[in-house]
């Protein structure tokens, strides 16, 4: 039996109709999938082809602009699937002329055309009924004459199809939905100008002691050596939160933000000790890297949702 038809346009794929009765078997729900991918590669595919998915038969037409898929079951005739889509075809020609196809700009547009869709379907799913108003000897001889171009997997981006707990499952060469950054804001904005500046005030601060360098006692050295430490991880640690800010999707990224705080609030209290004006610097940078962090952890990020249509 026919189980599932879907007309689309050539040039993009976008679907145009379907038939919309629901189907749960999770057999034909993979199926279906290949026939959207199908739909999405009709113009790169010879405009009569066949694919079979592992469970199914999807056959497929294309003509003026679009095109007609049928999802079948295994032991269907090609002969009666081609004479359904090619009757498809000239009901849905005479009710559409190419400049209302060309004019969709939504999908399934066009799914008032699903009551013929589904009045052709019954027929060819009630064998009976076709003889007075099918020519199969026709459809049989074209067929033969030019038989329909098999296709594989590959050919519409499907690496294989293999059995998992009774179901089909699909691996894609498609990459899984991504993560949409949310927009960061002027607030947002602000503390990242502010982490860099602190970063940038680090890396002057690190100059100054290097440029300075030969004028120090050797005994020191070794205050020097912690000043340097502290600064660098003070500098490192500001440009992270930034980063952070700026790029809510990275793995870890509160721990990571809260490692950066504890660091930036230990380099500042080892720092700036020596007067009223250092220590106001330590409390304000201290103060700013909190709040950060908190920016940080309120702003996440959003998965992206592909189009799911229930046809």
């Amino acid at each position: 039996m026919v189980v599932f038809a879907l007309i689309s346009r050539v040039s993009d794929g976008l679907p145009l109709s379907a038939t919309t009765d629901h189907e749960t078997s999770q057999r034909v729900l993979e199926s279906k999938k290949c026939a959207k991918l199908l739909s999405k590669k009709a113009a790169s595919v010879p405009d009569r082809c066949s694919l079979h998915t592992g469970s199914h038969w999807l056959y497929l037409i294309s003509s003026l602009g679009v095109s007609f898929i049928s999802l079948c079951e295994e032991n269907y005739p090609s002969v009666l699937a081609f004479c359904f889509l090619d009757e498809l075809q000239r009901e849905f020609i005479s009710s559409y002329d190419a400049r209302k196809v060309k004019n969709v700009n939504r999908p399934y547009a066009l799914i008032e055309f699903n009551i013929i869709l589904q009045k052709v379907k019954q027929r060819y799913n009630n064998t009976r009924s076709l003889k007075p108003r099918t020519n199969l000897n026709d459809m049989s001889q074209e067929v033969k004459l030019r038989p329909p171009h098999r296709l594989s997997l590959d050919d519409i981006g499907l690496e294989k199809m293999y059995e998992t707990n009774g179901s089909m499952v699909a691996e894609h060469f498609n990459p899984l939905p991504g993560k949409k950054q949310p927009p960061i804001g002027c607030l947002g904005m602000l503390f990242v100008v502010l982490c860099l500046l602190w970063g940038f005030y680090h890396f002057i601060r690190i100059g100054t002691i290097v440029s300075s360098g030969p004028i120090f006692a050797q005994d020191q050295y070794q205050e020097i050596l912690v000043a340097l430490s502290a600064f660098f991880g003070a500098c490192v640690s500001s440009i992270l939160q930034a980063y952070f800010i700026l790029f809510p999707s990275l793995s870890l990224r509160i721990l990571k933000a809260t490692l950066s705080g504890v660091l930036i609030t230990f380099c500042c209290s080892v720092l700036f000790m020596d007067g009223w004006l250092d220590e106001a610097f330590a409390y304000g940078h201290i103060a700013s890297c909190w709040l950060s962090f908190l920016l940080i952890s309120c702003r996440q990020s959003v998965a992206e949702k592909l189009p799911n249509y229930t046809v």
